[in-house]
């Protein structure tokens, strides 16, 4: 009777160790898995990370370009990449509103004024 015994032991520890195995197995095949996913994502963050540095160096560059070649702003200030330029104000005159709360008359619009667009540049938003 004791072998039959030490028989079903012997079987089920090695049962159990088989099965340690194949556990062992399979979560070593799902760590290689996601280790090879998250070098991927590391790779594209690193791709993402050099292009804007790389955009960011084009801006600033361009930004100190505009300082001696105003025309450019036409690109910059659409984008955000710089402030509009504020026209400046005349110095009180005549046409200004008197301190006891008379409105200058309104200018009728003339349909000769056409709206201001963004250039068309083909990038994205």
């Amino acid at each position: 009777m004791r072998t039959t015994v030490e028989r079903v032991a012997v079987l089920i520890g090695v049962a159990a160790a088989l099965a340690g195995v194949v556990l062992i197995w399979l979560a070593d095949v799902k760590y290689d898995r996601q280790l090879t996913e998250l070098r991927q994502v590391q790779d594209e963050l690193n791709t993402i990370q050099t292009r804007r540095g790389t955009y960011q160096r084009l801006v600033q560059n361009l930004v100190a370009y505009s300082q001696s070649q105003p025309a450019i702003d036409a690109v910059l200030v659409p984008f955000g990449f710089k402030a509009a330029a504020q026209p400046q104000q005349p110095a009180a005159s005549a046409t200004a509103p008197s301190a006891l709360g008379s409105v200058p008359a309104a200018q009728p619009a003339t349909s000769t004024q056409t709206p201001v667009v963004a250039p068309k540049t083909g990038g994205r938003q």
